[in-house]
């Protein structure tokens, strides 16, 4: 009976793929790629993949969790290095360059090490905590609104202004201008610059005044530490060691072994990340200050995507920092004065094309 059964479905399948294969030449659908298509659609057959479309489901699946191991990788290098650099700092570098100072120096030193520390994890928690995302709730009802009120758009050269907001399909919800998703945060972003894996979130337009000074702290403390440092190991550590003491995974070894003692180890380990942190901070902090002094994003710049700012460099350095932000130098007075926008509504910008935001990073 069940045989039975099995050829009766088997024949009826077969007919009613000759009867869509017959419609379908006759719906001009007779192509052999057609054809297998309703074969498979019937049967349930998977459709082999080509390699462009295996990296794009890759992309568009795996990215968000390869993003979130190198969020946790690169924030805990940073934490590392910060709390080391500030432990061995007090507790070594400076007794040992200065101590022979009067008292008040080191005394001096040691609180301008603790300011800087401060600032450094300040402003990343500031940096990590600040939500800059764009997310529809109910105390925002501007959200589903269809037309810009006083963003220019110039498209083939013609003023005119979009019907609609461009429709995030992850979030769903319409995106405002320069508000773009990110694919690791899985959330949409305001005024988005990138996505910063040492604070684990993305810069957009309420965190980027903390990260630049996170980048300008991290800039001053490494260029401090990492000679000062270079000094106390020649003087201290290279005379009676050797040249493979300062292979890290040896280093590491003879540690663990009690070989080496720990400030040590981590001393060669800071010959290895201070000097590059370094450049990447002091690079961030300088390119950040020139595109927030032309009003636009890293997204933007890279990407070639046409804009014009009509604002003045005091007002796009006010946007990002607040009024007398260059106190912020000096005292966290981004807390005291902030942003007036949302990071939606941009009157001084006038967008030259359809790109400003679309697509997902």
């Amino acid at each position: 009976m069940r045989q039975r059964t099995t050829e009766t479905t088997e024949a009826d399948r077969q007919a009613e793929v000759k009867e869509i294969a017959l419609d379908s030449k006759m719906s001009s659908y007779s192509s052999n790629n057609n054809q297998s298509a309703l074969y498979r659609a019937i049967f349930k057959q998977p459709k082999e993949l080509t390699l462009m479309e295996k990296i794009e489901n890759y992309y568009a699946t795996g990215k968000s969790s390869t993003g979130r191991m190198a969020n946790r990788l690169a924030m805990t290098i940073f934490w590392f290095c910060a709390i080391s650099t500030f432990y061995v700092v007090m507790a070594y570098i400076i007794p040992f360059c200065y101590g022979f100072y009067a008292d008040w120096i080191c005394y001096a030193l040691k609180v301008l090490t603790v300011f800087i520390f401060i600032q450094c994890l300040g402003n990343w928690a500031c940096c990590h905590f600040t939500g800059t995302f764009y997310e529809e709730t109910l105390d925002r009802p501007h959200v589903d609104k269809l037309l810009w009120d006083d963003t220019k758009v110039f498209l083939d050269g013609v003023e005119r202004k979009r019907e609609t907001w461009p429709y995030c399909n992850t979030c769903n919800h319409r995106m405002p201008p320069r508000v773009h998703h990110c694919k690791i945060c899985d959330k949409c972003i305001r005024k988005r610059d990138h996505h910063c894996y040492v604070t684990g979130v993305c810069i957009g337009y309420f965190n980027q005044r903390y990260f630049v000074f996170l980048n300008f702290y991290s800039a001053v403390a490494t260029l401090i530490a990492f000679p000062h440092e270079v000094y106390y190991i020649y003087h201290t550590f290279y005379p009676a060691s050797a040249l493979t003491d300062f292979i890290l995974p040896v280093a590491v070894f003879k540690w663990i072994t009690g070989e080496m003692l720990g400030h040590h180890c981590v001393l060669v380990i800071h010959l290895y990340i201070l000097w590059w942190a370094a450049l990447v901070a002091t690079g961030f902090f300088i390119w950040h200050m020139y595109i927030i002094s032309i009003g636009k994003t890293s997204n933007e710049v890279t990407s070639g995507k046409r804009l014009k700012v009509t604002s003045g460099t005091k007002q796009n350095f006010r946007s990002v920092f607040g009024d007398f932000w260059p106190f912020n130098f000096i005292l966290p007075a981004q807390l005291v004065f902030r942003q007036t926008g949302d990071g939606t509504e941009w009157p001084k910008v006038k967008f030259f094309d359809d790109k400003f935001t679309a697509g997902s990073h």
